[in-house]
């Protein structure tokens, strides 16, 4: 069976990984971003907040997409096409590969990934992402007492036949074409992906035929520990799928989600979400819903280029955010790691709740104590 040679850093991580990233001294610190502005973040105001007390009555409530109605998903589609008319904040010339404001975030992911992945803020960092996502939603006229819609990998097994992806107006787009020449991912000694049933580029739905700007980024650089020099260049190709049944039956299932809300702390969630080691059964609940999708979805850093993502890391912070709830006193607070990539002694301390994480561009930066709650300070949202 051929492999990819071109292997996704995210779904083909214990193929790659751990032994480079003993070196201490080329490892990335929770300040070790490409891009530095002088002058802090782009001025666009504070984040969002609620304005008073946050309630249960009051909270903003985000969905199942599938429990969303027809007009509900065509405003959140029309919201994501707006986002991508829009320039990117950037400079001229800094990110040539960022043309709107929607790349503006696939450029903070990317830009940071050598600490918000396999970290202690991994899921402090990602609640937040979304949430800034979700302001960007409302700035182009979503309307507000609706939030980021979630995906809950469990309601439709078969992911050919999840209604978010059949292609039609209220869709979120179809799978790719079929393209023959997509293959397996090698997966070393934990044997291997097989290919899903598109790899082509998607044709159908509101997100047909677009054109997306960042990677591929081959796994070989988590390896290496830094991003390539050319990162930020332009390197335009179509927008592409390759859902994969196999990946999301063995691993998107309630099997791993009651596994999940049983963990006894913070670091088994974390090894439920993205386990360091993995095979076919066992990807991982972050991981998988990754994988299933296929590229760009399935690349380590230039995922957000597929809008799923946001509606998949909604579904991870809705994970979370029930099993903090289950026990606030205790779990609230909960960390595990530091903020470098793979944790490794002695290169950024253990996180806490005085730990600061930013978004370069697009908002300050802020503390894991802040972003701890999504019912409080500036978070006002709930999941139903």
């Amino acid at each position: 069976m051929p492999f990819s040679t071109t292997v996704r850093g995210l779904c083909a991580l214990s193929y790659l990984l751990l032994p480079t990233f003993t070196r201490t001294s080329a490892l990335p610190t929770a300040n070790s971003h490409d891009i530095v502005f002088e002058d802090g973040p782009w001025p666009h105001g504070p984040p969002g907040g609620h304005g008073g007390q946050c309630t249960r009555e009051n909270a903003i409530v985000r969905r199942e997409w599938d429990d969303m109605t027809r007009d509900s998903r065509l405003a959140f589609i029309a919201a994501v096409k707006c986002m991508k008319s829009k320039p990117s904040r950037y400079p001229k010339g800094v990110v040539p590969a960022a043309i709107s404001l929607y790349d503006d975030l696939t450029t903070t992911h990317i830009n940071g990934s050598f600490v918000i992945h396999f970290s202690g803020i991994f899921l402090s960092w990602h609640r937040r992402f979304v949430h800034i996502f979700e302001e960007q939603l409302y700035e182009c006229g979503y309307p507000r007492n609706l939030g980021t819609p979630y995906w809950d990998w469990t309601r439709t097994p078969d992911i050919d036949k999840v209604a978010m992806f059949d292609g039609s107006d209220e869709s979120l787009g179809g799978n790719g074409d079929w393209d023959p020449t997509a293959q397996a991912i090698a997966l070393g000694k934990n044997g291997y992906l097989p290919r899903g049933t598109g790899g082509g580029c998607v044709t159908k739905g509101p997100f047909a035929n677009e054109t997306i700007r960042f990677g591929p980024f081959p796994g070989s650089v988590l390896a290496q520990g830094f991003l390539p020099e050319d990162w930020k260049e332009l390197k335009e190709r179509c927008f592409t799928r390759d859902l994969n049944p196999i990946v999301a039956t063995n691993s998107l299932n309630s099997t791993f989600t009651t596994q999940l809300l049983a963990a006894n702390n913070i670091s088994q969630i974390q090894v439920l979400l993205t386990p360091p080691n993995f095979g076919l059964d066992f990807l991982g609940l972050h991981r998988a819903g990754h994988c299933a999708i296929g590229d760009p979805m399935s690349d380590f850093f230039a995922s957000p280029q597929d809008v799923v993502f946001y509606l998949h890391h909604a579904g991870v912070d809705r994970m979370w955010t029930t099993w903090q709830d289950m026990d606030p006193a205790t779990r609230r607070y909960a960390y595990n790691g530091t903020s470098t990539i793979f944790n490794p002694v002695g290169v950024t301390p253990e996180v806490d709740n005085s730990t600061i994480f930013d978004f370069g561009i697009l908002a300050p930066p802020m503390t894991l104590k802040e972003g701890a709650n999504p019912m409080s300070g500036m978070y006002c949202y709930r999941y139903e």
